[in-house]
């Protein structure tokens, strides 16, 4: 660990860990700065980090556009560099291997990327279609406050 200057903070972002219990994706962020103690050495300090959601879910929304087309650009590459190695002079063993290599590019980034992104919009939904409901639901229980009580009297 080394000291930085005093206004730096270091951010790790881990994304698309998977837990090992729920086999569920999760997004890790960590703050941090370093000190240097009384004997010269380094100490890691956590900073707190507070993520504030915006209110018009523009950023999500971007976020969320740049993802979707992640897998493709990386398949695009992945395209390019597999038409500049065949050439008609690679014989049938070269062609097979590196069609192989294409393939198992191909399945990586489906396996790395587009999955858990599936995964993720799959819960996205699910958060949306319920947030709905307690909106629902709330605005049903205030309608409820709202309309005058009637009172039955007793003769």
């Amino acid at each position: 660990m080394q000291t930085m200057e005093k206004c730096f903070v270091g951010i790790i972002a881990s994304v698309f860990c998977s837990d090992k219990k729920s086999k569920e994706n999760q997004i890790t962020l960590t703050c941090f700065q370093t000190k240097e103690s009384d004997d010269y050495s380094c100490k890691r300090i956590c900073i707190p980090l507070h993520i504030v959601p915006d209110i018009d879910n523009s950023f999500s929304n971007a976020h969320l556009k740049l993802s979707a087309r992640l897998p493709t650009i990386l398949l695009e590459e992945e395209a390019i560099k597999y038409r500049n190695n065949t050439t008609e002079h690679n014989d049938c063993l070269t062609k097979q291997f590196n069609s192989s290599v294409f393939t198992m590019s191909a399945v990586q980034i489906q396996e790395t990327l587009t999955k858990p992104l599936m995964k993720t919009l799959e819960i996205r939904s699910k958060l949306q279609k319920r947030r709905q409901q307690v909106e629902n639901k709330l605005q049903a229980l205030r309608s409820q406050c709202e309309e005058p009580v009637v009172q039955n009297e007793v003769s």
